[in-house]
C-alpha cells in the first residue's frame, strides 16, 4: 500500500511538471498514523542547478495561516484563549479605532473587519512587532462579524500577536513549542534568520511557473493571470519576506513537516499527543459565515479551509474532496490538509508559483492519485470532467451533500462504459451508486470534459422556486431547493 502512493504520488507530479509548468515539488502523505509518501523531484535554484532533496525548504504563503490557527485551538484547548473573548482583553491597545467589539473568533474566521490595513503594504508588515502596531491603529472596514472577506496578513498579525501577548514568547518559539515538538518536526519556520546560512542554503528559489498547454476546461492563463503570480514571486522574493515573521504568510518548511503537523491531529497524534482533541477538531469543521451569510469560496472554518464545500469553480478544482476535511493552502499552490474521517493528511510544497486560476491544479492532481492508490473514495467529484482527461479512473455519478437546510444535488458525469463499471471499486457500505447512462461506443474527448446532470423533477405549476445556477466552460451546475416530483395523470 505504501508503494503504491509513493509511486502513484511521483507520477502525479511528473504529470504535473509537464502539465502546469511545475519546476521543483516536495509531497508526503500520512495515512493512519504511518508515512505512505515522501517524494520530491525537479530543481531548487534554476540558476545553479540545484535539486529538490528531502530537507529543501518552501515559501508556504497562505499555508501559514493553518499552523498560526494551530497555535491559538492549543491555547484555547487550555483555557488560556476564549475564542469569544474581545482581542482587546489580551492585546488593550488593539481596543483603538472602534476595534473594542472584535472577538477572536472573528479573527480565525475572517470576519474581524481589517483584511488591509491603511497606508501599509503586505511586505511592510514583514516585522510582526510593527505589523501589530499598525494594526492596533488601524479603523475597522465594516463592524465586526457582519461580512466576510480575506485576511491576507492580519489574520496572522492579531492572532500572533495574541499568542506571543499570552505567552510571552516570540512567534518562533511559540510555535516550535506548541506545533513543532508535538508533531516531531524542526522544519516549520516563520523567516530565515540573518544569521542561519544553512537554512538559506536549503531554501528553494521562488519563481513563476513554466508556460504550460492550454488545460482542456480551463483553458490558457491570461496575462493578468501572470502579471500577478509575477508580483506574488517579487514579494516572496523579497529580503523583508524572506527574513521576517509573517505568522500569515511567510512559513518556510517542507511538505513533510507540514504534513506531520495536520498527520499530528488524530487521536494520538504521531508521538504519544494529539495537536488538536476531537472537539476542537468538530468546532473548526464547521463552516463559518458572516451575518450576511457571506463566505469564502473554498469555505472557512474556524482558521482553517474546508473541504467538499458546495461551490463548484468553472475549472473543477477544488480545495478537498472530502467532508470534514480542513487545512489551508497557499498563493501559487502549495497546500496541506487532514481529513479526520479518513486518518488522511497531506502537504505539497513547490517553488512555481501558478497563475491565477490555476493553483490548485497540481495539488487537485497529487491529491486525487495518493487517495485512489489507499482505496479511499472521494465525498465530491471535483475534476469535473477531468478523470478521463487526468488519471484514467472510471467516471461514477457522485451523490454530494449540500449545506445544512438545502438539498442534495447529483452531478453525473460522462457515460460510464461496461468496461469501466467491471473495473471500477465497489461503492461505499453506506453509498449509493447512480444508474449509469446508456452508451453504445465510447464519447468523444470533447465529450468527456463535460458535466451531465441527473434532471431533477419539480412542480409545474405553484408558487416559483428560486433556482441558483453557475455557468462555466464545463456546463451549467444546478443547486435547486428540494423539490416534490408531481404525480403522472
Amino acid at each position: 500500500m505504501i508503494g503504491d502512493a509513493q509511486a502513484a504520488a511521483i507520477a502525479a507530479m511528473r504529470d504535473c511538471v509537464g502539465r502546469y509548468g511545475e519546476v521543483g515539488m516536495q509531497v508526503a502523505a500520512y495515512h493512519r498514523g504511518e508515512r505512505v509518501v515522501h517524494a520530491w523531484l525537479g530543481t531548487a535554484d534554476p540558476e545553479t542547478g540545484r535539486a529538490v532533496d528531502a530537507d529543501t525548504v518552501f515559501l508556504m504563503f497562505s499555508c501559514s495561516k493553518a499552523i498560526t490557527a494551530t497555535v491559538i485551538h492549543r491555547l484555547a484547548q487550555r483555557g488560556r484563549v476564549d475564542y469569544d473573548a474581545h482581542v482587546a482583553s489580551y492585546w488593550p491597545e488593539f481596543a483603538a479605532s472602534g476595534k473594542g467589539g472584535i472577538t477572536v473568533r472573528h479573527v480565525l474566521s475572517h470576519r474581524a473587519g481589517l483584511p488591509e490595513v491603511a497606508g501599509a503594504s503586505w511586505v511592510d508588515q514583514w516585522n510582526l512587532a510593527d505589523a501589530a502596531r499598525a494594526v492596533a491603529g488601524a479603523e475597522p472596514s465594516w463592524p465586526a462579524g457582519s461580512t466576510m472577506q480575506y485576511h491576507p496578513v492580519t489574520f496572522g498579525s492579531i492572532l500572533g500577536t495574541i499568542a506571543c501577548r499570552i505567552t510571552g514568547l516570540p512567534f518562533v518559539e511559540v510555535v516550535r513549542r506548541e506545533v513543532g515538538d508535538v508533531a516531531g518536526t524542526a522544519d516549520l519556520h516563520f523567516g530565515i534568520g540573518p544569521g542561519d546560512p544553512i537554512l538559506a542554503a536549503r531554501r528553494a528559489r521562488l519563481m513563476v511557473s513554466r508556460p504550460f498547454p492550454s488545460d482542456p476546461i480551463a483553458g490558457e492563463p491570461s496575462s493578468d493571470s501572470w502579471a500577478t503570480a509575477r508580483t506574488m514571486v517579487d514579494l516572496g522574493e523579497d529580503p523583508r519576506w524572506v527574513h521576517g515573521t509573517m505568522p500569515a504568510a511567510n512559513l518556510t518548511c517542507t511538505a513533510d513537516a507540514l504534513a506531520r503537523h495536520y498527520a499530528a491531529m488524530r487521536p494520538g497524534g504521531i508521538g504519544g499527543e494529539a495537536l488538536l482533541d476531537t472537539a476542537t477538531i468538530a468546532l473548526v469543521s464547521e463552516p463559518c459565515h458572516g451575518a450576511d451569510g457571506v463566505t469564502l469560496q473554498s469555505g472557512m472554518g474556524l482558521g482553517y479551509m474546508l473541504g467538499a464545500v458546495p461551490f463548484i469553480s468553472p475549472t473543477g478544482w477544488r480545495f478537498a474532496p472530502w467532508h470534514g476535511a480542513f487545512g489551508h493552502d497557499g498563493s501559487g499552490g502549495r497546500a496541506g490538509m487532514y481529513c479526520p474521517k479518513h486518518d488522511l493528511a497531506i502537504a505539497l510544497a513547490k517553488n512555481a508559483h501558478s497563475p491565477s486560476g490555476f493553483g490548485l491544479a497540481s495539488w487537485s492532481v497529487v491529491v486525487d492519485a495518493i487517495a485512489v492508490s489507499l482505496g479511499i473514495p472521494l465525498d465530491v467529484t471535483w475534476w469535473i470532467g477531468r478523470t478521463a482527461l487526468h488519471s484514467g479512473l472510471p467516471a461514477r455519478a457522485v451523490r454530494v451533500r449540500w449545506s445544512p437546510g438545502t438539498a442534495p444535488f447529483i452531478c453525473r458525469k460522462r457515460p460510464t462504459l461496461r468496461r469501466e463499471r467491471e473495473a471500477s471499486p465497489p461503492p461505499p457500505p453506506n453509498g449509493k451508486r447512480v444508474a449509469p447512462m446508456r452508451q453504445a461506443e465510447a464519447p468523444s474527448r470533447q465529450r468527456q470534459s463535460r458535466v451531465h446532470h441527473a434532471r431533477p423533477t419539480w412542480p409545474r405549476r405553484g408558487p416559483s422556486r428560486r433556482r441558483q445556477v453557475m455557468t462555466s466552460p464545463c456546463r451549467a451546475i444546478h443547486a435547486l431547493r428540494p423539490r416534490t416530483p408531481r404525480a403522472r395523470r
